[in-house]
């Protein structure tokens, strides 16, 4: 049991400060926004997950993020890792030289080191940490961890005591806003000694699963006291530190701005967007067809930007652009993603957006031009040799094969599709084919191809990755800045 120096101290420190309801921004980017702008102050939040999570980079982002953004002092008691490789291991996250890491500034944050902390010693540990709290005072706490502290003691009613008073009473009625850290074994659901759940104030459990090999991390929010909570669950990345994604919101510029193009390089054409450049290796490869396939529940305005800034990009470079939209993009969309973005005599001069079926005559001064529908080759052969005369070589050319499946069918479709990827390649220009599930074409679009690229909806959240080549996941979200819809990826890692 608990040495009586031990209950002396839980005794001694006077419970003075009350609980308030106030909220303590968490420090955690993407996090606030979902929990009504932080944790309740003075509340105990258990945060759980498998080794590898995230859990120390959440703590010590709370506790750096108090003391460098709100001037809130901090403590950071560990009984899992010693101060200098915590200190090394989080500089690195955050990416500045340990010696500027701002939980090495002692004025606003302590790291308490109790790696080799055994069950003699725990009363004296115990005392130490209360010692501390009392006389510097602080905002925020995080122990990491419960699940380690608690093997200290002999009798697990000792670690539950230990947690109802030091924790449950103590710390909350003096204001210190505290994270509790418990380890969930690989292959468990339990939360450290099931105990901590009950007591907390909060529950948050982070996971790491993997989807076709690249790893996904989610964070469940299981329990807030006080706070509506409309969503449980969110996609997180540790991608220069910890960040929730929050779930999809359309987003367009209130004024639209022209768009300023990223001039091609020798062996890569430019999406239009720096990010989506980066993902895919520095442009699309000149001379490539590529697929971009898109779940049945993706919102397609965030996947319009995706083509729009690569259909603009050329045009605006004075080069060819021709589109066959999909079945869920109309040609008004597709005016309200290109023609504000480029001058008008750009858009009349070099693109092409294709109806099948539905006349629209063969004025070359005009942006819209038909095709009957009836043999798919000689459509496609009569439409590039015509716009070709126009643009030149290379050309931008984008095919939604829905629209293809629907008017020509599967057999004609194969042979339009492969005839348009062999005049890119012959003419070193760029092809990217839009699909989605229920399409029997994506198959075969899939082996056409040079890049497939896959674009899913998990919790709310849009994550993109390459199935061919194979990449991580990342996040695709629009960001409109510049004034223009631009698609935003972070890395899921």
């Amino acid at each position: 049991m608990l040495c009586k120096d031990t209950y002396k101290t839980l005794i001694r420190v006077k419970l003075v400060v009350s609980i308030s309801e106030d909220r303590v921004p968490t420090g955690i980017s993407g996090l606030d926004p979902l929990i009504e702008g932080g944790f309740p102050k003075g509340s105990l939040i258990l945060l759980a997950g498998n080794p590898g999570t995230g859990k120390t980079i959440f703590g010590f982002q709370f506790l750096c993020k108090g003391a460098t953004e709100y001037g809130e002092k901090g403590i950071y008691v560990s009984f899992a890792e010693g101060r200098e490789t915590l200190i090394r291991n989080i500089s690195k996250i955050l990416k500045v030289k340990p010696e500027d890491c701002p939980i090495t500034n002692e004025e606003m944050c302590r790291i308490l080191d109790f790696t080799t902390v055994t069950e003699r010693g725990i009363s004296a540990v115990l005392d130490m940490i209360l010692n501390e709290i009392h006389s510097f005072k602080p905002k925020r706490l995080v122990i990491d961890s419960f699940s380690a502290m608690a093997q200290a003691f002999k009798e697990r009613i000792d670690a539950r005591i230990i947690l109802h008073t030091l924790l449950g009473k103590i710390v909350r009625q003096m204001g210190c806003t505290t994270i509790l850290i418990a380890e969930v074994p690989t292959g468990e659901e339990r939360i450290g000694t099931n105990i901590e759940e009950f007591v907390a104030d909060g529950v948050f459990v982070l996971r790491k699963r993997k989807i076709d090999g690249r790893l996904l991390r989610e964070i469940e929010i299981a329990k807030l006291r006080g706070t509506k909570i409309d969503q449980t669950t969110h996609l997180f990345t540790l991608h220069e530190g910890f960040h929730v994604f929050p779930s999809y919101a359309s987003r367009f510029p209130q004024k639209f701005k022209k768009f300023n193009p990223i001039p091609d390089t020798e062996t890569h054409f430019s999406s239009g967007s720096e990010e989506l450049d980066e993902f895919l290796g520095g442009g699309y490869r000149k001379g490539t067809t590529n697929l971009i396939e898109l779940a049945a529940d993706v919102p397609i305005h965030i996947t319009a930007p995706l083509i729009a800034t690569t259909f603009v990009n050329f045009v605006c470079q004075g080069k060819g652009a021709i589109g066959i939209p999909t079945l869920r993009f109309s040609a008004e969309q597709v005016k309200e993603h290109v023609v504000p973005l480029a001058e008008e005599d750009a858009i009349r001069k070099y693109s092409r957006i294709i109806s099948i079926g539905f006349l629209h005559g063969e004025d070359l001064n005009s942006p819209f031009i038909s095709v009957n529908g009836r043999d798919a080759v000689k459509d496609f052969d009569r439409v590039l040799t015509m716009v070709n005369r126009e643009f030149g070589e290379p050309m931008f050319v984008f095919v939604g094969l829905d629209t293809m499946e629907c008017f020509y069918g599967l057999d004609q479709s194969v042979k339009a599709l492969s005839f348009a990827a062999s005049v890119t390649s012959k003419g070193n220009g760029l092809t990217i084919f839009a699909s989605f599930p229920e399409v029997k074409l994506t198959n075969m679009a899939s082996i056409m191809s040079d890049a497939h690229i896959r674009v899913e909806n998990i919790n709310g959240t849009i994550v993109m990755y390459g199935i061919k080549p194979k990449t991580g996941l990342h996040h695709l979200e629009i960001e409109t800045f510049k004034g223009y819809p631009l698609p935003k990826l972070t890395p899921i890692v």
